[in-house]
């Protein structure tokens, strides 16, 4: 049998050396995690000057459930979750806000019949590309109904223009 050529170069596995770690356009998954924990804490912040309250993670029993919510004050009838990945969503992240509006819808129903209160509820994404993203602006999409049928914000928040 002969043997093969050695494939073109375009087809060659790369060796590790050949690209030193946390180069290129995806940063390496520590880098990414503190970077997105670092925007969350910024968007909190925003979040928390917007509403004029501090908001803080906390469990809310409705009936036989316990909702854990990652930021809440019942006091204030404010309840937000907040997804700091920036650009476009994979189908994972994307399930993961869906499951986050409906726990908010839940809480926000739970409210208004047990206790005859109206809560805000909202989920607060990373920037406006995640946010049309999730939203589908590119075509229909059945998330975006589904978060307004149930009255759950998806919102973003863009930063502060500096005054010049």
């Amino acid at each position: 049998m002969p043997k093969r050529p050695n494939p073109s170069p375009g087809f060659r596995k790369r060796s590790p050396a050949s690209k030193p770690a946390g180069t290129g356009r995806n940063p390496q998954p520590a880098n990414t995690a503190a970077q997105d924990k670092a925007h969350e804490a910024a968007l909190l912040t925003r979040l928390e000057t917007t509403h004029g309250c501090k908001l803080t993670p906390g469990q809310v029993k409705a009936n036989d459930a316990t909702i854990r919510v990652g930021y809440l004050n019942l006091d204030a009838g404010l309840a937000f979750e907040i997804h700091p990945k920036q650009g476009g969503l994979n189908s994972g992240v994307k399930r993961k806000i869906s499951a986050d509006v409906l726990k908010l819808s839940l809480l926000r129903q739970h409210y208004k019949t047990t206790e005859d209160k109206d809560i805000t509820v909202g989920v607060v994404l990373g920037d406006q590309i995640s946010l049309d993203d999730y939203l589908g602006k590119k075509g229909p999409s059945w998330m975006r109904e589904a978060a307004r049928l149930h009255e759950v914000a998806i919102l973003n928040l863009p930063r502060e223009q500096k005054a010049e």
